[in-house]
């Protein structure tokens, strides 16, 4: 009696339709009122998944070249090498701060399901993980060429409007 009080509360059948629902599967009304169990979540691919891989990528070959001076034009010359870079924010550096900002404590329960985890859950999402890197070397090389005809210069990776350049990440 105490466990269903604490399921259900005091009054355990308030609506015609609970009743209905246990008379029609007891199982089904414990999972839906006992348990209050819903539709499981979908967890799919979203475009918002691969923009913000896009973005935390370019954002990080930005940072790299402004940590190591160099300019953009630099990944020109070997293509090979912003290829393992690509590789390497993607496989490693993406990989790990998503898997870092994934663990939570939940009632005594560590809940771990990372941003990352989308695109290792089948072949699809594996297969336009390797089309998404290959995108971005291609944009990485075109940024890198652009950069190189011009006279701009990276002075930020990213940069709120109306901030000094000390509040550039």
């Amino acid at each position: 009696a105490a466990s269903a009080a604490a399921l259900y509360g005091e009054n355990p059948f308030n609506s015609v339709t609970q009743l209905e629902k246990f008379a029609e599967c007891p199982f089904a009304h414990f999972m839906q009122y006992g348990l209050l169990a819903g539709e499981r979540a979908e967890y799919s691919l979203e475009a918002t998944d691969l923009g913000n891989l896009y973005h935390y990528c370019m954002e990080k070959v930005a940072q790299n070249l402004m940590a190591e001076g160099k300019e953009w034009g630099s990944l020109l010359a070997d293509e090979q090498a912003t290829e393992q870079l690509v590789h390497r924010l993607i496989y490693e550096d993406y990989k790990n701060d998503k898997k870092k900002s994934a663990v939570r404590e939940d009632e005594e329960e560590i809940i771990y399901r990372s941003d990352f985890d989308i695109f290792e859950e089948n072949a699809i999402n594996r297969n336009l993980l390797k089309k998404a890197e290959k995108v971005l070397v291609t944009s990485v090389l075109a940024t890198a060429y652009q950069m190189s005809l011009g006279k701009f210069r990276t002075e930020c990776a990213e940069l709120a409007f109306g901030k000094k350049k000390e509040y550039c990440n």
